[in-house]
C-alpha cells in the first residue's frame, strides 16, 4: 500500500488551478476590496467574522459569521441563484434519460438547453467574451448538471479543456477556442492521464519544429461525442513527455483521426474509446512548455475533484428532495390514518442522510 504523505497531498490537493483562482480577481469575486485583506480591514470588519478558524484560535466566535466572504452583496447571490434556477428548469423539461441513452449522444433539446443557459459560457474568463464567473458560481452550476450524469460528463470535458488553457495555453490558443468553446462549437476529447494498455502508445517523432509527427495508437480517451478537438500527450525521442492540442479541421491529407467507442453500462451520451491518430504538428499545437506533460496530467486530475463533487452533492440534495416527497405522499403500513414520514426510524434515517448531504 502506498503511503500518503503530506507533500502528495500538497500536490495533489492544492493543485495550479486553486492557486490561480485565490489569485484571479475574476475568479473569486466583482470586486477588488473582495480579495484583499487590507480592504477589508478598512471597512472594520472583524477577523472573527472572516476566518472562522482565525477566530477560534483568538477564542472568539461571530454569530453572524460569514459563511460565503466572497458573497458581500446579496445582488451576486440572487443573480447565481436566479442563473442556476433557469439552468435546473430549461434542463428538467429537455432531459429525457432513455432518449440520451439511446440517441447516443445529448440530443438537439439538451444541446439548447445548455446554450441558452449560456453553461459553455460561464466556463469563459469575461476578458474572453465569457460570462466568467467566479469559481463558486461554476460549482453552483455543476450541482444542477447531476439530473443525468451524461450532462455532466459532456460539460466536464468541456471545463477540462478550458482549465488547461486557461493555465498552460498559448494567448493564440485562448483567443481560437475560447469563442468556439462559449459558442458550443468545440467538442474536445482527452486522453486518459495513464494508459496502463500494453498495445497503447503517444510519440512524437522527428526533431523539427515544424514537421514532426504525433502518433497515437490505442489510446483511451473520453470527451463529447463526434469530437473535433483532441487533447492528447506524447512522449518525444529523447524523453520529453508533452500535451498537444488537436484540431480536426486543420488536418492535412494523409493525417488520420479514428475513434473507437467503447460499450459501456450508462453514459452512452458520452464518448468513452479509444483513439488512433496521425497528425502532423508544430510548437503552435503545444500546450505549455515541452516536457510539462506530467504537470499538465496532474492539473487535469485535479481540477475534475470539486465540479465531480459538486455534482455529488446536488445529486444528494436531489435524491433527498425525491426522498422526502415520497416519504410526504406514501401512506404508512404500520400506523392508520398516517404517512410514511410520520414514522420515527424514517425521520431518523432522512435527518441523518440530510446531514451528511
Amino acid at each position: 500500500m502506498r503511503a500518503v504523505t503530506l507533500c502528495w497531498l500538497r500536490r495533489r490537493c492544492f493543485s495550479t488551478c486553486t492557486v490561480y483562482l485565490c489569485s484571479n480577481k475574476e475568479a473569486l469575486a466583482s470586486s477588488v476590496s473582495k480579495l484583499q485583506i487590507k480592504e477589508m480591514a478598512k471597512l472594520d470588519v472583524p477577523i472573527e467574522k472572516v476566518s472562522l478558524s482565525r477566530g477560534l484560535a483568538m477564542n472568539k466566535f461571530e454569530k453572524d459569521f460569514m459563511i460565503f466572504p466572497e458573497y458581500t452583496d446579496t445582488d451576486d447571490v440572487k443573480a447565481i441563484q436566479g442563473f442556476a434556477e433557469v439552468l435546473r428548469k430549461s434542463l428538467e423539461l429537455s432531459v429525457d434519460h432513455g432518449e440520451l441513452e439511446a440517441h447516443g449522444s445529448l440530443t438537439d433539446s439538451v444541446k439548447a438547453a445548455l446554450q441558452d443557459s449560456a453553461v459553455f459560457s460561464a466556463l469563459i474568463p469575461s476578458s474572453y467574451e465569457g460570462l466568467g464567473l467566479g469559481h463558486k458560481d461554476q460549482m453552483k452550476v455543476f450541482e444542477d448538471l447531476n439530473i443525468d450524469w451524461n450532462v455532466y460528463a459532456n460539460v466536464a470535458s468541456m471545463k477540462s479543456l478550458v482549465n488547461t488553457l486557461l493555465l498552460f495555453g498559448s494567448e493564440p490558443l485562448k483567443e481560437k477556442y475560447f469563442p468556439l468553446v462559449a459558442s458550443g462549437k468545440c467538442r474536445p476529447i482527452i486522453a486518459f492521464v495513464d494508459d496502463p494498455s500494453p498495445s497503447s502508445s503517444a510519440e512524437v517523432i522527428g526533431e523539427g519544429r515544424t514537421n514532426s509527427v504525433l502518433r497515437i495508437t490505442n489510446t483511451r480517451c473520453i470527451g463529447m461525442h463526434n469530437a473535433n478537438l483532441a487533447l492528447v500527450f506524447a512522449r518525444t525521442k529523447d524523453g520529453h513527455n508533452s500535451c498537444y492540442i488537436i484540431d480536426h479541421s486543420d488536418l492535412k491529407e494523409g493525417d488520420k483521426w479514428e475513434f473507437k467507442r467503447d460499450e459501456t453500462v450508462g453514459l452512452k451520451a458520452f464518448d468513452v474509446g479509444t483513439l488512433d491518430l496521425l497528425a502532423s504538428i508544430s510548437d503552435d499545437q503545444l500546450i505549455g512548455k515541452l516536457g510539462q506533460g506530467n504537470e499538465i496530467r496532474d492539473e487535469l486530475v485535479c481540477s475534475q475533484r470539486l465540479p465531480l463533487a459538486a455534482a455529488t452533492v446536488g445529486y444528494g440534495k436531489r435524491l433527498l428532495h425525491d426522498l422526502a416527497s415520497l416519504c410526504n405522499k406514501t401512506p404508512s403500513n404500520k400506523k392508520d390514518n398516517a404517512l410514511v414520514s410520520d414514522e420515527s426510524m424514517i425521520q431518523y434515517t432522512t435527518t441523518d442522510f440530510a446531514l451528511k448531504v
